[in-house]
């Protein structure tokens, strides 16, 4: 039996290529890991290739298509995900998700093949079937802007930061939501102030790092209880 593919919470590693999404130009980059060269460039299909997800088999990476615009001013939203062969480095299908799920954005690939994604604009979390193209079920998040998506490295828990809203936590084995953190700002409802970009667990997934939108700061939460133990600012 191979030996596991080693895993930093949700995120694969590994030492063959690096992949980056560049959203301003609409391309996905390769770039050798040594000499960080660029190897080869992707135009991205359509608007607007956005994030990433890599399949822990390091066969297939995953890039939504956001939309032109950004969070609050998508106007042009789009509703698919890439399907990028890593060994081609080449786009091997474009799986449509469907105007009920427009501007997909966070997404996490786990273990058993599967893609689980946010959709901003309607609030959704879906889970895809990347080999069936098909979306297997849907759940509402319940707060505003579900935006950066991650999971622990058991696949049983998802966190999802939001732009206008609380981090939450959605158990995938009863499949439902099991708690709220907040973040915001004091007074602050909407807007910036009031929510979380980059999301993930730690290392030995004790912890949950998470970045606030109010001053940038770091805020470290307790996966057991699922409260703030430490706030680490990043910018002075």
């Amino acid at each position: 039996m191979p030996a596991p593919i080693p895993t930093t919470g949700s995120n694969t590693t590994g030492s063959r290529g690096i992949v980056a999404i560049d959203k301003v130009a609409n391309k996905i980059r390769f770039y050798d890991p040594a000499t960080i060269r660029e190897m080869k460039v992707i135009e991205g299909p359509e608007p607007c290739v956005h994030e990433l997800a890599i399949s822990h088999d390091h066969k297939r990476a995953f890039v939504p298509l956001y939309g032109d615009g950004i969070y609050g001013g998508n106007k042009n939203p789009n509703d698919k995900v890439v399907v990028i062969d890593l060994e081609a480095q080449a786009i091997a299908d474009i799986i449509t998700l469907g105007p009920d799920h427009a501007a997909p954005h966070g997404m996490v690939a786990t273990a058993d093949g599967k893609l689980w994604l946010a959709c901003d604009i309607p609030r959704k979390l879906l889970l895809l079937d990347p080999e069936s193209r098909s979306i297997e079920a849907v759940y509402d998040v319940p707060v505003k802007g579900p935006h950066i998506i991650c999971s622990s490295a058991a696949g049983d828990r998802i966190w999802i930061s939001a732009k206008e809203g609380d981090v939450t936590v959605f158990d995938t084995q009863s499949r439902t939501f099991i708690a709220r953190i907040s973040v915001r700002a004091p007074g602050v409802e909407a807007g910036n102030g009031c929510g979380t970009e980059g999301i993930s667990p730690s290392p030995d997934g004790k912890c949950l790092l998470v970045i606030d939108n109010d001053r940038g700061d770091l805020r470290i939460i307790d996966n057991e209880t699922l409260r703030e133990v430490d706030r680490v600012p990043l910018v002075s």
